[in-house]
């Protein structure tokens, strides 16, 4: 099994990819009401928005997604964060 930087084993590994992904969104959910303000600016554009969209959140959701076992449930979760959040 693969160590993590801070000890921990990676989950991922032995099957703990359901946790792993709602680990992720909870992060990412943060990400991006942190970010509530640039949502709401009338002064950025769409096209702007979803660039910072695609950069700051996406790339905190998909973090290490290549150790992740997919699971159809897996994958309905995110799929609903996208269409919930994706359009800005």
């Amino acid at each position: 099994m693969e160590d993590l930087d801070d000890g921990m084993i990676d989950q991922t590994l032995i099957g703990g990819a359901e946790d792993d992904i709602k680990s992720h969104l909870r992060k990412v959910t943060a990400a991006f009401i942190k970010l509530v303000k640039i949502w709401r600016s009338g002064l950025l554009s769409k096209n702007t928005k979803i660039r910072i969209f695609k950069s700051k959140v996406i790339t905190v959701l998909l973090y290490r997604c290549k150790t992740w076992r997919m699971t159809k449930l897996g994958e309905v979760k995110l799929d609903t964060f996208l269409h919930k959040y994706g359009g800005c």
